[in-house]
């Protein structure tokens, strides 16, 4: 058994994960438009390549993996839709305090709508406590008058008229809005 794990390792190590991060990084660098989403490819490229020389499958997989998931995000166009459904919020506020004096953040709570009309899973970190997570769900920072402004919209027939607030392009990591965000995320509320 030995014996059959240390060839197993080997052939891991020497032939398939340095074709597999190959791949990825080929298929990645394929999809991305910006130059710094090209860079940050290959930096993850190169730091797979040195844990195989360092002989670490654990890790080279680990930003194999990474790298897998960075082209499923190039490949996807998607628009991000304020949630308006019954029992889901729409948006939240959280009061954090700062020096002494509490501070409101306030959130819109969005969705990524494929082109299909179903619901993508994205990467989101979240800015309260830096977890990084796969979602369909989660919660942008906006502006106090952004948030009362949608805040109005729902309530006069809890219907949010201009529900989209953005557009992720094919070979983009993140999307660009419509309103003004405060470039924060959350996944909790």
């Amino acid at each position: 058994p030995q014996k059959v794990e240390t060839k197993r390792v080997a052939t891991l190590l020497q032939k398939t994960l340095p074709e597999r991060i190959t791949e990825s990084r080929d298929r990645a660098l394929g999809l991305a438009a910006a130059d710094e989403v090209k860079e940050r490819i290959r930096t993850i490229t190169a730091l797979a390549e040195v844990a195989v020389a360092d002989e670490d499958p654990g890790t080279a997989q680990e930003y194999l993996k990474e790298l897998d998931f960075m082209a499923k995000d190039l490949a996807q166009a998607y628009d991000v839709r304020i949630v308006s459904r019954a029992g889901e919020y729409s948006g939240v506020f959280r009061i954090n305090e700062d020096g002494g004096q509490q501070v409101r953040n306030h959130y819109l709570i969005v969705e990524a709508i494929l082109p299909t009309g179903k619901r993508a899973e994205v990467m989101i970190n979240s800015e309260e406590d830096q977890k990084q997570e796969r979602t369909k769900i989660w919660g942008v920072r906006v502006p106090e008058q952004v948030f009362n402004r949608v805040a109005a919209d729902k309530k006069d027939d809890q219907i949010i008229q201009n529900a989209i607030i953005g557009q992720k392009k094919m070979g983009y990591l993140d999307p660009e809005f419509t309103v003004e965000t405060g470039g924060g995320y959350i996944l909790d509320w």
